[in-house]
């Protein structure tokens, strides 16, 4: 048996035009139903030092994850 996937999906501090109309929770929660992934993770700024840190953490080799920003 397979891992499900794990969902990541960074808001780019939400100050990007492209996230002024998203309803984040209800995309999360899409994704939770339709993708039967392990869990899905909201984070305010991969590219940042703290989501380095977390990247490093986090992710493991034999691990699946996908990352929307």
């Amino acid at each position: 048996m397979s891992k499900k996937p794990t969902f990541i999906m960074c808001i780019c501090t939400g100050q990007c035009p492209g996230f002024k109309t998203l309803d984040l929770w209800e995309l999360v929660n899409t994704v939770r139903r339709e993708m039967d992934v392990e869990y899905a993770i909201v984070h305010p700024q991969l590219c940042v030092d703290d989501g380095d840190r977390f990247i490093k953490d986090y992710i493991q080799k034999d691990g699946l994850y996908i990352i929307g920003a």
